[in-house]
């Protein structure tokens, strides 16, 4: 549309242009005709024929200069409608985008609706058996009132009609209507059960939790584990750490009172050979225990890091199943969407 209207505007501008040249043609022609009779009169006829014809070409070219602006005013009133009725159709697709969104949005939350109505599908069912059974036993109650109440409407006609030596039969309707009676009663108590069993029934579905709280629950028990497991492994390194110190503590305790017992000892064992042969062979008793405790300490290190090397390889075994356990967890979470989606297209 736009090019249409250059090419317009630019024929447009082309005709005035042969105008404006027709007319300055004209001009300077009369300018000539009036210095051709002040000059030579003549040839006054022959310029005032060529001054007529130019005369009558120039108001057609006038009257054509008029039509040609006339035909531009028109055209620039159709381009600006065209350009208004552009707006108002950029207008409307901004609105049918928006319509289009709003309308996604909402088949979004209807399928996800649909796959949540369809986990409860088979309670859904069994409700639906309830609810029936439950409206079936309202409608024997009912008849059974009705019927009851026409038998009762017979009874007290018999009555009025029967005279006294009937009261035997009478007595035998009295006990018929009160059977009658308590078989009703027993009907509506076993109705009142009925109705709580639907009632609890009910209540079980609704604290059935659905797949997505599920997975929350997953999701926070896993993490709440973590934190306990950070949190016990924390205090298991500070316990370690207190146990370390209160041994290297006693360690050194021990040492201090040797190297105590040596400084007190050392002066009285040089003064005899005796006294310092009993002083090395205590310190090679101890020297003996010390090295006794480190064979010990050893020891006792390498069954640690033994534990820690067996530890640490069924934590490996243990990660081991347990990517295969998401795996499988994945795996059958695809195969519920795949069964609800089946589901769906048999419904």
């Amino acid at each position: 549309m736009q090019v249409q209207e250059q090419s317009w505007r630019q024929s447009n501008v082309t005709d005035l242009k042969s105008v404006e040249a027709a007319v300055a043609v004209y001009d300077a022609t009369s300018e000539e005709i009036r210095s051709q009779l002040s000059s030579n009169d003549p040839e006054a006829l022959a310029v005032i024929t060529e001054r007529r014809r130019l005369d009558n070409e120039a108001k057609r070219w006038r009257e054509k200069l008029y039509a040609q602006a006339n035909n531009l005013k028109s055209l620039q009133a159709q381009s600006n409608a065209l350009t208004s009725e552009v707006q108002a159709l950029e207008t409307a697709k901004m609105t049918a985008s928006s319509k289009i969104a709003c309308l996604e949005e909402k088949k979004t939350s209807i399928t996800q609706a649909e796959h949540a109505s369809n986990q409860t599908s088979s309670d859904l069912a069994t409700l639906r058996e309830l609810i029936s059974h439950h409206t079936n036993l309202k409608l024997q109650e009912s008849e059974f009132k009705s019927k009851c109440q026409e038998e009762l409407i017979q009874l007290q006609k018999q009555v009025q009609d029967l005279t006294e030596s009937q009261d035997k039969r009478l007595n035998k309707l009295d006990e018929k209507y009160k059977v009658l009676a308590a078989k009703r009663d027993q009907l509506k108590q076993e109705l009142a059960v009925e109705v709580r069993g639907v009632l609890s029934t009910l209540r079980l579905i609704d604290d059935i939790p659905c797949k997505i709280e599920l997975i929350q629950y997953e999701k926070r028990f896993m993490e709440l584990y973590d934190e306990v497991a950070l949190t016990l492994e924390e205090t298991r390194k500070y316990f370690s750490f207190y146990n370390t110190l209160e041994t290297t503590h006693e360690y050194l305790e021990k040492e201090v009172a040797l190297i105590d017992s040596i400084n007190a000892n050392f002066e009285i064992a040089l003064s005899s050979n005796a006294a310092t042969d009993v002083f090395f062979n205590q310190m090679q008793q101890v020297i003996a225990n010390i090295q006794t405790n480190v064979f010990k300490q050893q020891s006792l290190c390498q069954s640690k890091q033994l534990d820690i090397d067996t530890l640490d390889s069924k934590y490996q075994l243990l990660l081991e199943k347990q990517q295969e356990y998401v795996a499988a967890i994945r795996d059958f979470q695809k195969e519920c969407e795949k069964n609800e989606k089946l589901q769906a297209h048999l419904v």
